[in-house]
């Protein structure tokens, strides 16, 4: 199971997460196939050092941004960039390249894209300042 949260850690966190000291390690999710890093990865603590501890499937500070593994090859292909496989966010599904048949790419949901899904469409929310925690296709506004 996951580890309780830590005392005295106030941050409310979503989807399973658990509250902790210190500072989040997004890992290879933090940085997209260019290695550019994925805007909503670069906070990886609040003003009181505190982030969440999210389960699988879920990331970000407060775990409200999902992602799905299109693959992880431990050791990766030859080409670095895939060492440590390759996410879309956000309900975005891995789709076979077609250009590139040993890449995949993301098919976005409706008020996202970029090539993983990372960036909000303009006018689908405000944007990644919106902390109010939707469902059922909710996009927080």
């Amino acid at each position: 199971g996951q580890n309780a949260p830590d005392s005295d850690c106030s941050m409310q966190c979503f989807n399973g997460g658990v509250c902790k000291k210190g500072s989040a390690d997004y890992g290879p999710l933090a940085v997209d196939s260019d290695g550019n890093a994925i805007s909503f990865l670069t906070e990886t603590n609040d003003a009181n050092g505190e982030f969440c501890e999210c389960p699988e499937g879920w990331t970000g500070l407060k775990c409200t941004d999902s992602y799905q593994w299109c693959w992880e090859r431990p050791g990766g292909l030859d080409d670095e960039r895939w060492t440590e496989g390759f996410a879309c966010f956000h309900g975005g599904e891995c789709v076979d390249d077609t250009e590139n048949l040993s890449d995949f790419k993301c098919d976005c949901k409706d008020g996202w894209s970029g090539s993983q899904c990372e960036t909000r469409d303009d006018g689908a929310s405000q944007g990644q300042d919106c902390s109010l925690q939707c469902y059922n296709g909710g996009v927080c506004a």
